[in-house]
């Protein structure tokens, strides 16, 4: 849903997988890496809330999952977007 910041407005948008599907999803990662991340999310459900800015660009990832909250929750911020190619 459409949102306000100090930025502008922001549409968000929740994407709700399983542990599993996200791991494997991960293909920049090794078969170990992602065997460990599955590890670190815990059994159950990832939540990725992700925002959009008025002009499309990807401005924040939120992941949420059911393990230790250090690994399973994290939050990524862009700030810097390029130029038309």
């Amino acid at each position: 849903g459409e949102q306000k910041g100090t930025d502008g407005t922001f549409q968000r948008y929740r994407v709700t997988l399983s542990a599993e599907a996200y791991a494997a999803a991960q293909t920049q990662l090794s078969t170990a890496r992602r065997t460990a991340l599955r590890a670190e999310l815990g059994p159950g459900p990832v939540v990725l809330d992700l925002l959009l800015n008025d002009k499309d660009q990807l401005t924040e990832v939120h992941r949420r999952g059911p393990g230790r909250s250090d690994a399973a929750n994290r939050t990524v911020q862009y700030t810097e977007f390029g130029g038309p190619l």
